[in-house]
């Protein structure tokens, strides 16, 4: 997922006609130059609530929760499985 600002986008435009300018035909532009590379970022889209009380008593947990997006509107749903572990991480 990339999400430009609108500064950023604008900035990139410029840069995208001037590669489009010089045409199609010439070799592949080094990361520095390609107005379409971009570092991967984390984005946040979304957070999803599920209780882990039930760990402390051993019990598992296989639960769908709702993903809820930054408006508070549901965006997705998330199937969760929790397996409580041994103290040595054995199951």
């Amino acid at each position: 997922v990339w999400l430009w600002s609108k500064a950023k986008f604008i900035n990139r435009k410029f840069l995208i006609e001037e590669v489009y300018q010089r045409g199609a035909s010439l070799p592949a532009l080094p990361q520095d130059k390609d107005p379409f590379w971009d570092p991967v970022e984390p984005v946040h889209l979304g957070s999803a609530h599920l209780w882990l009380h039930s760990l402390a008593f051993r019990i598992s947990v296989d639960e769908q929760v709702e993903v809820v997006g930054p408006e508070g509107t549901e965006e997705a749903m998330l199937h969760a499985r929790l397996v409580p572990c041994s103290p040595k991480g054995l199951w």
